[in-house]
């Protein structure tokens, strides 16, 4: 064997022999990851948590205490130039999901800052915010050293796309056209 093909092979030695028990991050720490979602009328929050190996069952019998979403929904803040929005909790089950109504805000760039500051145990963070939808786009993001924070500009569309309504009209117009062809195939004839 030469030995161009016994250092690949010996690294893929090594690598196996790797403990198994490796992970993403530290196994006393409670990950908490945040997607933001922003569209021209709300933001969108999804928290996930995911345990680390040493706080799983303690983390399973917590997230199942009634209180807990509200909890942790609590220690949530959302601005948007400069001004408080409220997040309102949509789903108790994990991960947790909360939205935010946006005001009335002009076309063009507008500035969003998040922060979770959830800490019932030992705790990472990551935040993130989602590609924009409805015409909307996301700047470049900024986070704090232990990404409890996160902010954002983002920008609206001259135009915000209304809600579209077409898909049901078309599936109206063509039940509407089957039921006419049904009928004029059937009818009455003494």
């Amino acid at each position: 064997m030469t030995t161009a093909l016994r250092l690949p092979s010996s690294l893929l030695v090594l690598v196996a022999l790797m403990p198994l028990s490796a992970h993403a991050h530290p196994r006393d720490e409670l990950a908490q990851t945040s997607y933001l979602g922003v569209t021209p009328r709300e933001v969108t929050v999804e928290l996930v948590f995911t345990p680390g190996e040493q706080l799983t069952e303690a983390f399973q019998k917590r997230s199942q205490d009634p209180t807990f979403a509200s909890e942790a929904a609590a220690a949530l803040r959302l601005w948007v130039d400069g001004t408080l929005v409220p997040l309102r909790l949509q789903s108790t089950t994990l991960p947790l999901r909360l939205s935010a109504a946006l005001p009335t805000l002009a076309p063009g760039p507008h500035q969003l800052r998040y922060e979770n500051r959830y800490a019932p145990l030992k705790s990472a963070y990551l935040a993130a915010a989602l590609a924009g939808t409805g015409g909307i786009t996301i700047g470049p993001q900024t986070r704090d050293a232990r990404q409890q924070q996160l902010g954002f500009t983002f920008t609206l569309p001259a135009q915000v796309p209304p809600p579209s309504h077409l898909p049901w009209v078309v599936g109206g117009l063509l039940a509407l056209s089957s039921l006419y062809a049904l009928g004029r195939g059937r009818r009455y004839r003494p």
